[in-house]
């Protein structure tokens, strides 16, 4: 009988050595330690965070990640592959993790289904709510501009974190002053070290952003919409982000962003709790 001892040092064995298996055996090790944990803990992990692989050109994009993050896919030729495969982990853990189904598209703008489709000169990113109209489902996707890449969106993001970090001092004390903000809030604004644009400083950080849309406009998940208005409306985008006080949707959208990167000091308690919830790896 395989004891709890003997299971614990297979298991930090094969976690040290895991990286070097060859990837025809790498299912069966997973597997295997799936059974050491059932030793150790008593239960199963439900969870085990899917190992990513990036793709090496845009055909393998597309056969890598279809039907498992998206349905459709389109680039234009100046694309670049490596902003695509950064979106593509963030956005496959988040699938993974919280049950979500696909993408009906990702890509360029000059690609996408969506009628009129345009980036906006500043955005890194945009999220098009699957509506229905008269019966019929549209597809959701997220749309990227042709000309980022990775180095440029974490100049981008530093250079308007830099400069909003910069007024730290007057954003709390505006905090202080707001009289539609929770006591909660202003006490929590006194813990902040720095102040920020946005809580992504690269386009992972930004897949989940966007992921982040998704979840809250096309999941259809009991109680989150009024969990986030409340939130919203006690003022806790005010210790987010200063891109998260522009609506509750973004405001969201920074908070699950903030969620995934492990950063978990500012998210209002229930929805923090809630994230938990839905979340596979917890």
């Amino acid at each position: 009988m395989l004891t709890k001892p003997v299971a614990e040092k297979e298991l930090s064995t094969t976690l040290m050595t895991f990286k070097y298996y060859p990837s025809d055996k790498r299912s069966a090790a997973l597997n295997r330690m799936v059974k050491l944990l059932k030793v150790i803990e008593g239960k199963a992990k439900s969870y085990i965070k899917t190992l990513f692989e990036p793709a090496s050109n845009f055909a393998d994009f597309a056969s890598k990640f279809k039907h498992k993050i998206f349905s459709g896919f389109g680039v234009s030729k100046n694309a670049n592959l490596e902003v695509c495969n950064e979106a593509a982990e963030a956005m496959l853990d988040v699938t993974d993790r919280f049950d979500m189904e696909t993408l009906g598209f990702f890509g360029n703008a000059s690609k996408s289904p969506f009628r009129g489709s345009k980036m906006s000169r500043n955005a890194n990113a945009t999220y098009h709510y699957g509506r229905s109209f008269f019966g019929e489902k549209r597809p959701d996707g997220i749309v990227i501009p042709v000309s980022i890449t990775p180095n440029s969106i974490k100049a981008q993001k530093a250079k308007a974190n830099e400069m909003y970090n910069a007024g730290l001092d007057k954003a709390k004390a505006r905090i202080m002053e707001h009289k539609r903000v929770s006591d909660e809030v202003k006490e929590k604004s006194q813990e902040l070290k720095a102040w920020r644009w946005s809580v992504s400083t690269d386009f992972k950080g930004t897949a989940y952003h966007e992921m982040g849309h998704k979840l809250h406009l096309s999941s259809d998940v009991d109680g989150l919409d009024t969990l986030v208005r409340e939130a919203y409306n006690k003022g806790w985008a005010m210790v987010m982000s200063e891109y998260a006080k522009t609506n509750h949707k973004e405001f969201f959208a920074e908070t699950f962003c903030a969620y995934m990167l492990g950063e978990h000091e500012f998210i209002e308690p229930r929805l923090l709790a809630k994230l938990k919830e839905l979340d596979k790896a917890v």
